[in-house]
């Protein structure tokens, strides 16, 4: 069975020993389409703090009920990491921005005139290793502009969940046009996530994803529709 964003955003966070709030986002990397983590706001017990949750600490999801179970206690969900989602204004991390600051003058030439003074070649700061420019929000990405070769086709409005793997198999893309549907698209086929210019890019010809199947957010059953997907692609591209 797979999720909408918008189902699993309505899901409790359940712990083994009571309710703990919400999920409000999710961090994936963008060559596997892996969840890494989930940012949980864990509501008034917790005064709303936001948490990072570890996929693998999620047991079967009650669809019916809506409801994420961990195996976590309250305490082991306070003890979490803190949890912060990326805005649309500020994609990058502290960390990444650290990271750049330390290494900024490593490429400078020795000896560089800049404005009548002399920089000395600077050593590489090895340490911290810097962090994986791949790890996305979903609130982040959500929004961007969907490009097929060099045309724009859409844009991306949420994606398809697997929460038994916790991965991210299709993407949901809104056409552009009055009444025009929103279509599935195979995550593998999309080629780049680009910041700062927003786009999604896939090197498909137009008319393909203008074509693609219509997704229903009534059917969730992956049997109705992915096989659909997989056979129209395949003959596709």
């Amino acid at each position: 069975m797979l999720l909408s964003v918008k189902d699993l955003d309505g899901f409790v966070l359940s712990a083994r020993d009571g309710e703990i709030g919400g999920v409000r986002d999710l961090i994936f990397h963008d060559n596997d389409w892996s969840i890494r983590e989930l940012i949980a706001e864990t509501g008034g017990w917790l005064f709303g703090r936001r948490v990072s949750i570890d996929p693998d600490v999620v047991l079967e999801p009650d669809l019916v009920a809506g409801v994420l179970p961990l195996e976590l206690t309250k305490d082991e969900v306070k003890n979490s990491p803190p949890g912060s989602s990326k805005s649309p204004d500020e994609p990058v991390s502290e960390d990444i921005i650290a990271w750049n600051q330390s290494n900024a003058m490593a490429s400078v030439p020795e000896n560089l005139l800049l404005g009548g003074a002399t920089v000395p070649a600077q050593p590489l700061v090895t340490e911290p290793q810097p962090p994986s420019l791949h790890l996305r929000s979903l609130d982040d990405v959500t929004g961007y502009e969907v490009w097929a070769a060099d045309d724009a086709v859409g844009t991306l409005v949420g994606f398809l969940i697997d929460p038994i793997a916790w991965d991210l198999p299709l993407a949901l893309v809104q056409l552009d046009g009055d009444n025009a549907p929103v279509v599935l698209l195979p995550t593998r086929l999309i080629g780049d996530l680009g910041w700062p210019e927003r786009t999604v890019r896939t090197y498909l010809d137009p008319t393909v994803l203008r074509n693609a199947p219509v997704y229903d957010p009534r059917v969730l059953d992956e049997r109705a529709y992915l096989p659909t997907v997989a056979d129209y692609y395949t003959t596709s591209v």
